[in-house]
């Protein structure tokens, strides 16, 4: 019994090494943000996120998903900036 090609997608690779990155990046700004905020900062800032996705109206709303540029504009209301 001869064995099968395997098949490959056009564009798959790139797709998963993207997906791969985000994740990484995003898991970066998740331990930055925990380890140096203090615990109040850390649930005022969730607070302040939560209602800036609550007034998005685009489908990120239902992932919670939320710009970099935002969450320095928040961190930046916070006095939580040092750049």
């Amino acid at each position: 019994m001869a064995r099968t090609k395997s098949v490959v997608l056009k564009g798959t690779g790139e797709q998963a090494a993207l997906a791969y990155g985000f994740s990484k990046f995003e898991r970066m700004i998740t331990t930055l943000l925990a380890t140096l905020l203090e615990r109040g900062s850390i649930i005022a800032l969730l607070g302040q996120i939560e209602q800036k996705v609550s007034k998005n109206a685009s489908s990120d709303c239902d992932l919670g998903v939320i710009n970099v540029d935002d969450l320095k504009e928040i961190l930046n209301s916070m006095g939580k900036s040092d750049w």
